[in-house]
C-alpha cells in the first residue's frame, strides 16, 4: 500500500504537518515520515519489500487455504522461491533502482553517486 500510494501518503503527512490543529506528536511524526520518504535508501527498501511481499502474500493465502494439501503447498513454496531467485539479477535491480529514483526525485548527479557508492 505504501509504494502504490506514495504521493498520496506524502500529501497526508504534509497536511498533518501544516495543520495548526495537529498536536506536537502528530507534527513530529509526520515530519519524520516525510524526511524518511525523501531518502533514497528508505524508498529503495520500500520498493524491494513491496515486490517481495507481493509474492509472499499470495503464498501465505495459498498456505492458509490449502494447508491440508501438503504436496501443493510444497510446490507453491518452491515456485515462489524460484521466482524470488530469478529477480536477483542486475536488470531487475536497475528497474527497482530506477523506480526508487523516480519516487525520490533524485537528480542525475545523485543517481550517479548512489549507483557507485
Amino acid at each position: 500500500m505504501i509504494v502504490e500510494n506514495w504521493d498520496k501518503l506524502k500529501e497526508v503527512f504534509q497536511v498533518i504537518f501544516n495543520d495548526v490543529e495537529s498536536d506536537e506528536n502528530a507534527v513530529c511524526s509526520s515530519n519524520g515520515f516525510l524526511n524518511e520518504m525523501d531518502k533514497f535508501e528508505f524508498t529503495f527498501l520500500a520498493i524491494v519489500f513491496n515486490e517481495i511481499f507481493g509474492l509472499t502474500a499470495v503464498l501465505f493465502d495459498i498456505l492458509q487455504k490449502k494447508s491440508l494439501d501438503v504436496g501443493y503447498c510444497v510446490t507453491k513454496i518452491k515456485s515462489t522461491g524460484d521466482i524470488l531467485k530469478s529477480t536477483r539479477d542486475d536488470r531487475y535491480f536497475v528497474t527497482l533502482f530506477e523506480n526508487a529514483i523516480k519516487l525520490t526525485n533524485a537528480t542525475a548527479g545523485k543517481r550517479q553517486k548512489m549507483m557507485f557508492s
